[in-house]
């Protein structure tokens, strides 16, 4: 990451080169030298268009209408920029294009076409040291040269205060000049003596003149003085750095100097002093104040103090406070004060400081790399604008890819960039993540505090999530896209910007509303701080007052085509008490009774009468008595419909009423309902048994996702996820929708695809984004199947949820492609598992012989033809591989074992449990009632618990006969002392 200031020091280098005389070319403009400009006697430039690089030296409106540049320091340097529309701050780095004119004897850049901030926080050019007749009207030639430059000049004398107009007069010796009170200062006395006096110099009615620009510019005394420059000024929190304190000055000598850390510093103590400016120098410390005697920093001489081992506890930007004075004087404050930016340690800062502005509303980092991290606010819903947020500020993150949703956290680095007013990291990526999040929640504000935003360039709202309540209409609907609505909430006026299309040209509710969205700018030219507006992500994002208020959702209540079912309705209150709500079945092939019985409605809500006949009359349902408050919810389901044969959707036209208004309103969107196939239809085998019977053909599924697409998307190109309804799984595929990762677990999902086949998987392929919609989130997951012992993964469970219980691994995971696989055992029966990169699981327990529970996806991966075999496991998440971990070591060796008796023709598995203290070896076998070893299983191995099978195989490879076997344990201790535990296991098999 670069450092803080290596802008500041790229355009230093870049005034380097124009002060040796050098033109660039620059955006397909040829950049002139102002000194070209100032020198020109031929008058070649006047009235010509010309593109100048400089740096501030006197800010917008402090002297004329404009603002002063220069590009180096001395004669001819400086120029005015006259505009009254664009405006800079002290030590921005501009670009200007526009006419030169010469008015009234002043040369000008008149009214520029462009001025474009390159950079903001520069370094100032010095001043000019010069004397008073430098500058005199008596001595144009001179003063010419200075037209427009920062000069200084040295014990200048106060000789006259009545030149009249508020002009008055200085002398150092060399003969007098006038000073002009165009700036805003206090002029000092008649007859004082000044230090020193720096201003810009002026030409206006026939005379040179300086103008001060306040009352920094006017030296009583040289307390104060000299520049400072501090290095590293980016360092890391807690790494112990040390920090170079450079001084200089143009004028007097600086001999006493304060330091001041921050509160939240950590110093040695130790100082060491470098360069002709502190050869005298000594120090003393008390607390984060260091005090410097001894001093003789000058125009000559510099010098630099190094203070060793200093950290700092907190990320942000800090402020170095800073105090001169030359000998006897007091020490007073230095007219910029360094600051030192902290990161983390993984090199990320607060998003408060990538928010912190100039007073002009310029990002303060404006160009500079940096790294932050956050929760996503807005990720898609409002075009390539993304929002972040951390707790201490919002930014917005341009087209970060990386397939984010609301409420992902993540790890992004850009460079801070500024369009038309919002501070933006462009370009953006996405740099570890995402994981996931809970969202976070809007804060409160009103119209009034949002009128405050941008007031001295301080942004406290830009880029975050807020909510605004108590709206009233203003205009009867919402503007379309990309255009915006004044918004009030009696407090003050703010303006809401429309980006998204499903709330364009709704009706703006007329008894009041309130807007959760992003607080956005813009403001295409300086100062940037006005254009604020709040932006809503969806149309949720807008509550709703009043008779049509309220969101209603069907839950899990698509319906089998051709079957009986429920449709279930959630319905959410939103700023008022919805007392009144009807529902409409507006498609009649849906088939329903008609019986009020067939609604169930929470307790003290009455169903009141439903109309229609549900043939050439739609059903209409009528509920009262809901009594439902505020951001409270409830359930009503409408029991006993049957779906029609053929798949597709109705709305479920829904109006409300508040308490006391009795007229239903229509609410914003009402839930569709949906006939769907199966998803053990698309999974049914064709006759051979593998290959589906479907393939080929167009369906409409709907289930809850149990594999979400972050972990099963395999790249940004591709969009690919698991889900489940209540007769299967199947897995979900669009090359269309690229990189979409928003199906989360617990998403309720309908697809509309077309069923095929890849490598023995069977998948329902979408072509459109919008062919897969999510209609709730947070839903109750479907129950995990329990593979029985022995059985492994097969067609018939593709695409469930399964769970293998008491697994041992058999193999370590090896990579393979963009995954790893590695195998487990269940009983006798081995089962790969495939564990993809994008799930980012931990397989450090993954050990041959390790015991583990395992959830996932049963899939299959083959390119048989027909597809037999490659069955395997899909984890999703680090919980899916429980390790089984066993009791502690015992006392006394002990023997468990089960089934006893155990039938090994059947299938079954001998599981033996043995324990032990840790300080000797263990040796486990199987001997037949002869005593002729059958089996050995464990051979002075390490002591301790231990797990072990036994698939009923002897030492040769056959299936040990029925009968009575003996399980013998010997356990040895380290000094050589032994115990043995025998256990009778009977062998048998399943009687008919």
């Amino acid at each position: 990451m670069r450092n803080i200031l290596s802008h500041a020091l790229m355009v230093n280098i870049f005034v380097v080169l124009i002060m040796s005389a050098l033109s660039s070319p620059l955006g397909g403009q040829t950049v002139l030298r102002i000194q070209d400009i100032q020198s020109d006697t031929s008058g070649q430039y006047t009235g010509q268009e010309v593109t100048v690089v400089g740096i501030v030296t006197a800010p917008s409106g402090v002297i004329d209408p404009g603002f002063y540049i220069q590009d180096s320091v001395g004669a001819y340097s400086g120029v005015l920029v006259y505009t009254t529309f664009y405006n800079v701050d002290l030590g921005d780095s501009v670009r200007v294009t526009g006419p030169v004119e010469e008015y009234y004897g002043k040369t000008e850049i008149s009214f520029p076409s462009s001025v474009t901030v390159l950079a903001s926080g520069c370094q100032v050019p010095p001043p000019t040291l010069i004397t008073t007749s430098e500058i005199a009207t008596s001595n144009p030639d001179t003063a010419e040269m200075f037209e427009g430059v920062l000069v200084g000049i040295l014990q200048p004398v106060v000789t006259d205060t009545s030149l009249g107009y508020g002009e008055w007069e200085i002398d150092d010796g060399s003969g007098p000049a006038r000073v002009d009170d165009a700036g805003p200062y206090t002029p000092p006395f008649l007859g004082d003596t000044l230090a020193a006096l720096v201003g810009i110099v002026d030409y206006s009615f026939d005379n040179f003149k300086l103008q001060p620009r306040g009352n920094q510019d006017i030296y009583y005394t040289f307390s104060g003085a000299g520049e400072v420059n501090v290095s590293p000024n980016q360092i890391i929190q807690n790494d112990p750095v040390n920090l170079n304190f450079n001084f200089s000055t143009a004028f007097g000598e600086i001999n006493e100097i304060e330091i001041i850390l921050p509160k939240s510093f950590d110093f040695s103590g130790n100082l060491t002093f470098s360069g002709s400016g502190f050869l005298n120098a000594v120090y003393s410390v008390s607390g984060d104040t260091i005090l410097i005697n001894g001093a003789e920093v000058s125009s000559v001489k510099s010098g630099t103090c190094q203070l060793t081992s200093v950290t700092a506890q907190n990320p942000g930007i800090e402020t170095l406070y800073v105090y001169t004075a030359s000998s006897g004087d007091t020490l007073s404050p230095i007219s910029t004060f360094p600051i030192i930016q902290i990161t983390r340690a993984d090199g990320s800062i607060p998003i408060s400081l990538v928010r912190a502005n100039t007073s002009q509303g310029v990002p303060l980092l404006l160009g500079e790399n940096v790294v932050v991290t956050g929760i996503m606010t807005a990720a898609g819903e409002l075009g390539g604008q993304y929002f972040l947020e951390d707790g201490t500020g919002g930014v917005c993150v341009y087209n970060p890819g990386g397939g984010l949703s609301i409420g992902d956290s993540g790890v992004f680095q850009g460079t801070v960039d500024h369009w038309n007013g919002l501070t933006e990291l462009s370009p953006s990526d996405l740099i570890s993540g995402p994981f996931p999040a809970q969202p976070l929640i809007p804060e409160v504000v009103t119209c009034s505090i949002l009128e405050l935003e941008g007031t001295g360039g301080i942004e406290n709202y830009e880029g975050r999530l807020v909510r605004i309540d108590n709206l009233l209409q203003t205009v009867p609907v919402f503007p379309q896209v990309e255009q915006n609505m004044p918004i009030s909430d009696g407090t003050g006026d703010f303006e809401l910007r429309v980006l998204v299309q499903e709330i364009a040209g709704k009706p703006v509710p007329p008894d009041g509303f309130s807007v959760t969205g992003i607080i956005s700018q813009y403001c295409p030219s300086s100062p940037y701080t006005s254009g604020y507006q709040i932006m809503p992500r969806s149309l949720d994002d807008i509550r709703k007052g009043g008779s049509g208020s309220g969101f209603v959702e069907s839950y899990l209540s698509s319906i089998i085509h051709g079957s009986t079912g429920d449709i279930n309705l959630y319905i959410t209150a939103e700023i008022d008490t919805i007392d009144q709500i009807s529902f409409e079945i507006t498609d009649t092939s849906w088939h329903w009774g008609g019986s009020i019985n067939d609604i169930q409605v929470p307790s003290g809500a009455t169903v009141d009468s439903v109309a229609g006949n549900g043939q050439d009359q739609e059903y209409i349902i009528y509920i009262s008595n809901l009594s439902l408050e505020p951001d409270s919810s409830c359930f009503i389901a409408i029991t006993n419909v049957t779906a029609p044969d053929s798949t597709g959707s109705f709305e479920l036209l829904t109006k409300t009423g508040v308490q006391g208004f009795p007229n239903l309103t229509e609410i914003y969107n009402s839930p569709r309902i949906w006939s769907v196939n199966s998803m053990s239809e698309a999974q049914q085998p064709d006759s051979g048994g593998y290959n589906p019977i479907l393939l080929g053909h167009s369906v409409v599924v709907a289930g809850v996702v149990t594999g979400p697409s972050s972990i099963f998307n395999g790249g940004t190109t591709k969009t690919s996820f698991w889900m489940e309804d209540s007769t299967s799984g199947v897995n979900i595929f669009s090359s269309e929708d690229d990189g979409n990762q928003s199906f989360v677990l617990g998403a309720e999902v309908i697809v509309r695809g077309v069923v095929t086949e890849y490598n023995g998987i069977t998948e329902i392929v979408y072509a459109h984004p919008d062919s897969a919609t999510i209609v709730g989130l947070q839903r109750p997951l479907p129950d995990t199947l329990l593979l029985q012992e022995n059985q492994g993964i097969y067609e018939l469970i593709e695409g469930r949820l399964v769970m293998v219980k008491n697994a041992i691994v058999t193999s370590l995971p090896v990579q393979s492609g963009s995954g790893k696989d590695f195998e487990i055992r269940n009983g006798r029966t081995i089962i790969a598992v495939r564990l993809t990169d994008d799930a980012n699981l931990n397989t450090d327990h993954i050990t041959v012989g390790n015991i583990l529970d395992v959830i996932g996806i049963a899939g299959q991966y083959s390119y048989d033809t027909p597809p037999a075999s490659g069955y395997q496991l899909l984890p999703r998440f680090n919980s899916d591989l429980m390790e089984i971990h066993l009791a502690n070591p015992t006392q006394d060796p002990q023997l468990t074992i089960y089934p006893n008796p155990v039938s090994i023709t059947a299938g079954e598995i001998i599981h033996i449990f043995v324990n032990s203290p840790l300080e000797g070896t263990l040796t486990l076998k199987i001997f037949d009632m002869e005593g002729r070893e059958v089996a050995s299983l464990l051979e002075n191995t390490a002591s301790g618990p231990q797990y072990i099978t036994w698939d009923g195989l002897t030492n040769y490879g056959f299936n040990a006969r029925i009968g009575v076997y003996i399980v013998h344990l010997k356990y040895k201790h380290n000094n050589g002392d032994e115990e043995i535990i025998n256990k009778p296991l009977v062998v048998g098999t399943t009687l008919e």
